[in-house]
């Protein structure tokens, strides 16, 4: 994934914390991936897998201006 680049990554909460397509997992795993509350329905697969999410508030100044320095995906709330 380039630098410059943020990506909204959204899943629905009928389907199983972990079963992302693999795009998604690609992207999760080249880039920061930032989400507004650690109660994530994802969040605790993502970490199994090795994967760290920074909290942040959804403040989509803030999310472009860190992508300004490398790749983010905003992993958005399912609801």
């Amino acid at each position: 994934m380039p630098t410059g680049r943020l990506l909204l990554l959204v899943t629905s909460p009928r389907v199983a914390p972990g079963l992302l397509s693999v795009d998604a997992w690609d992207a999760l795993r080249s880039a920061r991936v930032v989400v507004a509350s650690d109660d994530h329905p994802q969040a605790t697969a993502l970490s199994a897998a090795g994967i760290t999410l920074e909290l942040a508030a959804p403040d989509p100044v803030a999310l472009i201006d860190a992508a300004a320095t490398g790749p983010v995906v905003w992993l958005g709330s399912p609801d």
